[in-house]
């Protein structure tokens, strides 16, 4: 027996150098011999409930800022269907500065945000509210008349809502929250 031979008897081995020794003629195996099989659970892994617990809170948390940016375009369209018939002089400048502010809002919403739902969210309920309260109901009553300024703040404030949802930059793809891709990686990470 020569001493190769000789030292595996001695440390249990059977004589097969190719598995246990890198040579230079081949790259050295990483996985250790010992290597915990694909099906039982690794102790340093995390687990399950953990990512599953922090996706489902961010998905609250997200799904709650977007309620509180709907309610704000809610609250923004009442504000605005009762302030949109002043003038200053002939001119309907209060409704020009309701579609200015308008665009802001909806704007810093998706900004904010970093989705164009988040632009989306206050602009749809701006719009509804808006034309909930330009329709005449059936006990004849009319917030929003046909005139100038209601013009110019039912057609400027869709146009302004529509602009401004255009141009929002996005940092993160619509709807991640609520996939929760981010957490795993599925769709890329596209925040800033």
């Amino acid at each position: 027996m020569n001493e190769d031979h000789a030292e595996d008897h001695a440390e249990g081995h059977t004589g097969d150098h190719s598995k246990d020794e890198p040579r230079a003629d081949r790259p050295a195996d990483t996985t250790p011999a010992s290597a915990p099989s694909a099906s039982a659970p690794s102790a340093s892994a995390p687990t399950a409930s953990a990512p599953a617990a922090e996706s489902g809170l961010s998905a609250v948390v997200s799904g709650a800022a977007y309620m509180v940016l709907a309610l704000l375009g809610f609250a923004y369209g009442l504000f605005g269907a009762f302030h949109q018939n002043w003038t200053v002089g002939s001119w309907p400048l209060p409704a020009v500065g309701l579609c200015v502010v308008l665009f802001a809002l909806v704007f810093g919403a998706g900004f904010g945000m970093g989705t164009k739902l988040g632009a989306v969210a206050p602009a749809t309920t701006w719009m509804v509210v808006t034309f909930v309260m330009s329709t005449k109901q059936s006990e004849g009553d009319l917030v929003i008349p046909g005139t100038t300024p209601g013009y110019v703040y039912l057609i400027g404030g869709m146009v302004a809502a529509l602009i401004a949802i255009a141009v929002v930059p996005t940092r993160r793809a619509s709807g991640e929250w609520l996939t929760g891709q981010w957490l795993t990686g599925g769709g890329g990470d596209t925040r800033g």
